[in-house]
């Protein structure tokens, strides 16, 4: 997924995930600064970055906290901010909906996830606008991750679902970085108006791609668009959080 020319990407786990310690109590922005110790510790000043589908809010979230810093901020097919997500109807409303009760229910799922039956979990319901992108070694490499993410416990996912439906912590119009936002209008994860929500960025760019899902967007076309953020930005180093 590295653009053209290649950048230095920074990929961390979120709380919970991998072998990232859980912060239950933690917000967006509490999040954020665990990333400014992160790249605090790898010595990098200025950056990218950018924010793929549950990790938009943070990515917002790190603009927000450091906007001497963040270069550009890049939103692919992003959860939207909980007011939004409470208009909209599907997978994510029903996530927000169930969060109280999803430390209990979540392990259901995780179990299945190293199963065989893992690519039916994730991908069963993938409609046609994903289907080209989704190529054998592109499941198998998200499934991977997935594994990953999900290999001491489902409490990062859990604390994702809350923070979801609460509030962001701060208001989108503070945020000065230069933003673009891309998103595909047959996301069955993330509808189209919801990611419309991001619009209250000033000056921020919304590019909607007609024809284009979820895992098309993240997956098919993530190279070129984290190569065009970087084009319209100065070159530095991208963080993705997730």
């Amino acid at each position: 997924m590295l653009p053209d020319p290649p950048a230095r990407l920074i990929a961390v786990d979120r709380p919970g995930y991998g072998q990232s310690s859980p912060h239950p109590a933690g917000s967006w922005l509490d999040h954020a600064q665990d990333l400014r110790c992160v790249m605090d510790h790898l010595q990098v000043e200025r950056f990218h970055v950018v924010g793929v589908s549950g990790g938009g809010p943070l990515a917002c979230a790190c603009a927000y906290l450091m906007p001497e810093r963040v270069i550009g901020l890049g939103l692919i097919c992003p959860v939207p901010p909980h007011t939004a997500i409470r208009g909209t109807a599907g997978p994510l409303r029903t996530l927000v909906r169930l969060a109280p009760w999803l430390g209990v229910l979540l392990p259901i799922p995780r179990a299945v996830m190293f199963t065989p039956l893992a690519d039916w979990l994730v991908f069963g319901d993938a409609p046609m606008a994903d289907r080209a992108a989704l190529t054998p070694e592109r499941q198998a490499g998200l499934i991977t991750c997935f594994r990953e993410g999900l290999r001491a416990s489902a409490a990062g996912a859990h604390h994702d679902a809350l923070l979801y439906g609460r509030g962001l912590g701060f208001d989108l119009a503070v945020i000065t970085v230069p933003t673009w936002l891309w998103q595909g209008d047959q996301d069955h994860l993330v509808p189209v108006e919801a990611a419309r929500a991001y619009a209250g960025i000033p000056g921020s760019v919304i590019e909607i791609r007609p024809g284009a899902g979820h895992y098309a967007l993240a997956l098919g076309e993530g190279r070129a668009l984290l190569t065009a953020l970087l084009a319209r930005t100065d070159p530095g180093v991208v963080a993705d959080p997730g």
